[in-house]
């Protein structure tokens, strides 16, 4: 069955699939967005279970002061949620429970109780030497986290850097590099556009050749900020009504020219001299009911190696690399509480890197309505170790929440557990990463196997905007009516306390 022409087609409805046609959608084109799963979101999702409101995965949104997701935002929404300063994040000890705030820079080292006093001197020397040879010009996209290191460490430390290596990048540190070390903890800075770019690339002018980033911080500069570097906490925060809040505002402000349709599975994607041509989708599965749709514009969204199996045209040396792109792989462990306890009384997160690691908090702490009236909701993250059989990890992830914080167990109303890829490729020192171009002439791509920035919703939209800049500088951004743009310069989070 032949579903017709469109401007666009748009495989994935994903938060990177989505944010993709709002913008191909708001200059006039029509759009097509297949999906395979049921819903639509991804990661991006909120749903009920027995009451209690659960994100898919827990979130903190970063780069909310000027980033990618603010910028499209601003630009292409027709209403936005509103944003709770995400906090602070804590390390909780396995062995006394107690919380002590997460060290940001060297002097937070020095007074980090959690670690002997050997440990955090030869800690901050390796950290201060890595990280000025580092704004000298050295590169650490190829040193792991684990070589940088002194061996002369305990095995408590090491555990300490080896968990916030898995939070950093899904992989341990010996596949995490000491760079995407300092960009996710904010010491150094990610390219990205400035506003100004950003705001004129939308009405189709291309300012730059490339990103823009930071100049080179004299030795003096970078030593100050190592010493009392805040992190990058406060440009950290987390929707009203969950994660799901920013899906519902994207869908919200899609016009009318798209078309979403779910339970659709692409089989293969048409081409023609080297140009893509349409998609042939399942619309039934089990009966292997088929339509094609037909547009010379494709945005492909899902798992960059599936590109393999739906495109015969791909060279083989571009499908070897997208073969070697490797994916995280996440537990989130959900407790419902009937009433609020006194461990989780903070703002934030907490960290455990005893044993078996996590990372989360109590959600309803932002929102008072992801839980049951009087009740709490907390979701805590584990990066399961061995990378199989992890279903039958789950158990033990809750027996470690309920041996870590105290009264816990004796409040829980509600357990659920997801099994999820977080990021779509591993930041990792050998990983491979996919390009918003591709070989064949109009297929195009964007999500997190994409783009190695920030993490998350923050990563799929660096991704959409590579992806806008790709396709103005191709000569494929159709631009079909006048909109230029909503112009807004919203400020998503409350200015910064004194201090921070």
């Amino acid at each position: 069955m032949n579903s017709g022409k469109y401007d666009v087609i748009v495989i994935g409805a994903g938060i990177s699939g989505l944010l993709s046609a709002l913008v191909l959608s708001k200059h006039g084109n029509r759009v097509l967005v297949l999906e395979k799963n049921d819903c639509v979101g991804g990661n991006c999702r909120t749903y009920n279970v027995d009451g209690f409101m659960v994100d898919t995965g827990p979130h903190a949104v970063t780069m909310l002061r000027g980033g990618p997701l603010c910028m499209l935002m601003d630009q292409y929404f027709d209403k936005v949620p509103d944003f709770i300063r995400y906090g602070d994040y804590y390390i909780r000890s396995a062995e006394t429970k107690e919380l002590v705030r997460c060290p940001t820079n060297v002097h937070d080292f020095m007074t980090f109780d959690f670690l002997p006093l050997k440990d955090r001197i030869l800690l901050s020397s390796a950290i201060i030497s890595a990280f000025t040879r580092m704004s000298a010009g050295k590169d650490y996209s190829k040193i792991s986290v684990y070589d940088a290191l002194p061996k002369s460490l305990s095995s408590n430390a090491f555990a300490f850097a080896d968990t916030f290596s898995k939070f950093m990048s899904g992989r341990g540190m010996k596949e995490t590099s000491v760079r995407r070390m300092a960009a996710g903890s904010t010491f150094s800075s990610e390219k990205k556009m400035t506003r100004d770019e950003f705001d004129a690339l939308v009405n189709g002018i291309i300012m730059h050749d490339d990103v823009s980033g930071t100049p080179s911080a004299s030795k003096k500069e970078v030593i100050g900020k190592l010493l009392y570097h805040k992190g990058g906490f406060s440009n950290q925060g987390y929707p009203v009504g969950g994660i799901g809040s920013i899906l519902t505002c994207l869908l919200e402000s899609l016009p009318e020219n798209v078309e979403i349709r779910t339970g659709c599975r692409v089989r293969r994607i048409f081409s023609e001299n080297g140009s893509v041509r349409g998609a042939e989708f399942f619309t039934d599965p089990l009966s292997g009911v088929t339509e094609s749709a037909y547009a010379d514009l494709i945005v492909y969204t899902g798992f960059a190696a599936n590109l393999i199996k739906m495109l015969e045209e791909l060279p083989a040396e571009y499908g070897g690399r997208l073969r070697k792109i490797d994916h995280t792989i996440s537990i989130t462990s959900w407790a419902g509480l009937d009433e609020k306890i006194p461990a989780l009384s903070y703002i934030g997160s907490e960290v455990r890197y005893e044993e078996m690691p996590y990372w989360g908090g109590p959600m309803s702490n932002y929102d008072p309505g992801l839980a049951i009236p009087g009740g709490q909701l907390a979701g805590f993250c584990f990066v399961p170790n061995p990378r199989k059989n992890i279903r039958g990890q789950i158990d033990r992830t809750f027996d470690t929440l309920f041996d870590s914080i105290p009264g816990l167990e004796d409040h829980v109303v509600m357990k659920h557990a997801q099994i999820t890829v977080p990021e779509k490729a591993a930041i990792t020192i050998n990983g491979e990463f996919a390009d918003v171009r591709t070989p064949v002439k109009g297929l195009y791509m964007a999500g997190t196997d994409t783009d190695k920035r920030s993490m998350g919703i923050t990563r799929a939209a660096y991704s959409v905007i590579d992806l806008m800049e790709a396709l103005e500088k191709d000569g494929r951004f159709p631009r079909k009516n006048s909109f230029g743009g909503y112009g807004n310069h919203r400020a998503y989070l409350p200015a910064d306390i004194a201090g921070e």
